[in-house]
């Protein structure tokens, strides 16, 4: 009615907006890999842990099985999407050394200085093996 909900509903639109945008351009680094799969294991083992008691000391499967599957979601929830915590560390790439291309037209001064023989592949030693028959 008095349009403060509307304004609050906007704002948790467009913050919503603003982090699916950003994390659609921003890569989990490496070292955020191996933090997210570390989180993911410590809280796989402890809801694992807790699941099997709940359901021990209730002796109920269901109880332990709807325990672990809420352990699971919030497991995804913490490991899969790309939490601003994963990106910390980006990955520096090193400038490309034009010596080293495949190409003889990106360097003038390499292609004089090596050999363009093709290389020869090692032989291959040995002969394949003959199956024996069993009789």
């Amino acid at each position: 009615g008095d349009g403060q909900g509307q304004r609050s509903s906007d704002g948790w639109t467009s913050l919503w907006f603003a982090f699916v945008v950003d994390n659609s351009v921003r890569n989990m680094d490496l070292k955020g890999q191996q933090r997210a799969e570390r989180y993911f294991l410590v809280l796989m083992t402890a809801v694992t842990t807790v699941a099997f008691l709940a359901g021990y000391i209730v002796q109920d499967l269901r109880v332990s099985m709807t325990v672990f599957a809420s352990g699971v979601v919030v497991g995804f929830i913490v490991s899969l999407p790309n939490w601003p915590i994963y990106s910390v560390d980006p990955l520096v790439w090193a400038k490309a050394d034009p010596s080293l291309s495949e190409h003889p037209e990106a360097t003038s001064e390499t292609s004089s200085t090596t050999s363009k023989t093709p290389r020869k592949k090692a032989p291959v030693s040995g002969t394949p093996m003959k199956l024996r028959s069993r009789g």
